[in-house]
């Protein structure tokens, strides 16, 4: 942990990386209620304790109910919005209709926040038959790249997401979207990338006063 003040680093906490956390996204940690979160591609989800300077886990809904021994038939993200821990699920074979879930504060219960049905906003964006084309080395035909919720403002939650050819704002509440990004040609990936690395890392944006 690195001091601003101090301007030195200390080891706060060794963790053993062993075979358990070879799938977990350690590179897109997601900070809420004072602990970094990262998902794990097997229905887990590990956390940092900045106050207590421990690492613990919590098991996913996605865990309880559906076989992940295979990891080509779930992807998952987490997502901070309104200091609002979010996590969606997705697997095979329903992959355009999941579930958004909410996280209690006190880490005991997951809460379903939103039902999703890709198919309701346009057929020709998410057709009834995509299904993943493992021929391509690719396991889903979008990926999710953002989750905000809706304020006061009269703003009302929307998921952004990632298809080969276009990126998109779908409006939960209405079922409206809006194209944010169309590509003229379909995003080439590598074929000997594995799929888990071939759609874009996305981070949120924080304001900073910090001047570099």
């Amino acid at each position: 942990m690195y001091s601003s003040q101090t301007r030195t680093c200390k080891v706060s906490y060794k963790h053993g990386i062993g075979r358990r956390y070879l799938f977990v996204e350690f590179r897109t940690g997601v900070y809420w209620n004072n602990a970094i979160h990262w998902i794990d591609r097997f229905g887990f989800i590990v956390y940092f304790d900045l106050d207590k300077e421990m690492s613990y886990e919590i098991k996913t809904p996605a865990f309880a109910c559906c076989d992940l021994n295979d990891i080509m038939n779930y992807r998952s993200y987490i997502f901070e919005s309104r200091d609002e821990l979010l996590l969606v699920e997705i697997y095979c074979p329903l992959i355009t209709k999941f579930k958004i879930y909410e996280l209690k504060r006190d880490y005991s219960n997951w809460l379903v926040k939103y039902h999703v049905n890709l198919e309701e906003f346009d057929g020709s964006l998410f057709p009834k038959s995509m299904k993943p084309s493992l021929k391509a080395n690719q396991l889903y035909e979008f990926d999710v790249l953002s989750l905000v919720l809706g304020g006061d403002n009269g703003v009302e939650p929307f998921l952004v997401v990632e298809t080969r050819m276009k990126i998109m704002r779908l409006n939960l509440e209405s079922k409206t979207y809006h194209i944010l990004r169309d590509y003229t040609s379909p995003r080439i990936t590598p074929s000997d990338v594995p799929y888990l690395y071939q759609w874009p890392h996305v981070y949120q944006f924080a304001m900073s006063l910090y001047n570099f």
